[in-house]
């Protein structure tokens, strides 16, 4: 036999035994899968909760997910948690969009396996609005303009908290880079939150104007720079948000040191419905002037305020029917008084709450009853803090006579207590 053909031969040899082990090795792939079929199909047997229906289960992942405020990008919280479980769950959670709509990031670094993380995210969303919050240092990083992109389409809810840069006056990288993605869209977000005090009031102003079809904004405070930097005749333009229906300006009690209803100067909100003012930093014609160009049906308003302010003019608004009023002593009085003298003043108000920011001396009791035996009123709360003295028992047989009287839901007292 010559030396080619023997070299033929065991070409040929070697051929069949190849082939021979790679039919071999996809027999043992496919006896594996079945292996590993066959072990799934044992855990959904021993397993309660892999015989629910798929459609229980989702809503179990979706209750779980909802004890969760703000979930982050972290294996050991849902919804993340749930893909490390089994591959029953990690198929469920991933096909649940509603799982998938809210998202919180507390810093975007030079990664690009988290921000793939994030985009991932987002994608398992598919169509459905989109909740983001965004909060930590975030302007330093280059992932976020692709983040922020594939969520332009479905922005439902964008909260911007915490510091998001250091520079306060200068235009901010982060602001610029909110403006074109974020808000480059026909649409934009329906709620935005969390605007602070590294906020600018002309960067207040751009946001909203490039959010039209925004609903609601609650604010925390803005930096106006009032001494520093005053505003220029002319520096913001006016904004018109045909669809702003709840408007927050202020956070609370703290508010000291932070300026917020200025911004009405500059808005007109024709369906503007609820309306928070804190530290009433514009006249009170300014805030007429406002009503008049909105003519709002605005039903909701809560004023809460330490100044000198004539409380009384802030609330003239006829529609109103729930108000609430934090302030010194004098000012609720005040409004207390000219509720129960004119009727014709807020004459669709049913729901009424009073409390004093600081101490105070005995409430007016006597004006209270005579405000409740006049007014067609649903509720009404007096809020008192605990160094104010309670009403004595004559004073409570007469609130509660009222009550039973008018049929109004009478609360007199601290917020947890009820003297009534």
């Amino acid at each position: 036999m010559s030396q080619a053909s023997v070299v033929a031969e065991l070409r040929e040899e070697i051929d069949g035994i190849s082939a021979a082990i790679k039919a071999q090795k996809q027999i043992l792939r496919s006896l594996e899968e079945q292996q590993s079929q066959a072990r799934r199909r044992l855990n959904s047997a021993l397993d309660p909760i892999a015989r629910l229906p798929t459609e229980l289960q989702s809503e179990i992942f979706m209750l779980c997910a909802a004890n969760v405020s703000q979930p982050i990008v972290d294996f050991d919280e849902p919804p993340l948690v749930f893909l490390r479980v089994c591959h029953l769950w990690n198929d469920i959670a991933i096909s649940i969009p509603r799982l998938w709509t809210r998202l919180r990031i507390d810093s975007l670094p030079h990664k690009d396996p988290f921000a793939e993380l994030c985009l991932t995210w987002i994608t398992r969303a598919k169509h459905m609005p989109l909740s983001l919050s965004l909060h930590g240092p975030l302007h330093r990083s280059q992932n976020m303009k692709p983040l922020l992109d594939a969520c332009v389409p479905h922005l439902h809810e964008l909260s911007l908290e915490a510091t998001l840069g250091t520079s306060q006056v200068e235009p901010h990288p982060q602001f610029d880079l909110l403006n074109r993605t974020a808000y480059n869209h026909t649409a934009g977000p329906r709620i935005i939150s969390g605007l602070q005090n590294w906020f600018t009031s002309e960067h207040c102003i751009e946001l909203l104007r490039n959010a039209p079809a925004l609903a609601e904004c609650h604010t925390e405070g803005i930096a106006r720079y009032a001494i520093m930097y005053p505003l220029s005749p002319g520096s913001i333009c006016p904004l018109t948000l045909p669809f702003l229906q709840t408007l927050r300006l202020g956070h609370s009690l703290h508010s000291e040191q932070r300026s917020t209803t200025f911004l009405l100067n500059f808005l007109t909100l024709p369906a503007l419905q609820h309306l928070l003012l804190t530290t009433l930093d514009i006249a009170s014609t300014d805030f007429v002037a406002f009503v008049t160009r909105s003519s709002p049906p605005l039903r909701t308003l809560e004023i809460i305020t330490d100044g000198t302010e004539d409380v009384a003019s802030f609330i003239a608004i006829p529609s109103i029917v729930d108000l609430s009023v934090v302030a010194r002593y004098y000012a609720f009085g005040t409004v207390l008084e000219i509720l129960a003298n004119d009727q014709t003043f807020l004459p669709n108000l049913r729901h009424l709450s009073v409390c004093p920011k600081y101490s105070m001396p005995v409430p007016p009791y006597d004006l209270v009853i005579r405000l409740l035996g006049v007014r067609s009123l649903k509720s009404f709360k007096l809020i008192l803090l605990e160094i104010v003295p309670v009403p004595d028992d004559d004073v409570l047989l007469a609130l509660r006579a009222v009550a039973e009287s008018n049929g109004i839901d009478i609360h007199v007292g601290p917020l947890d207590k009820n003297l009534i």
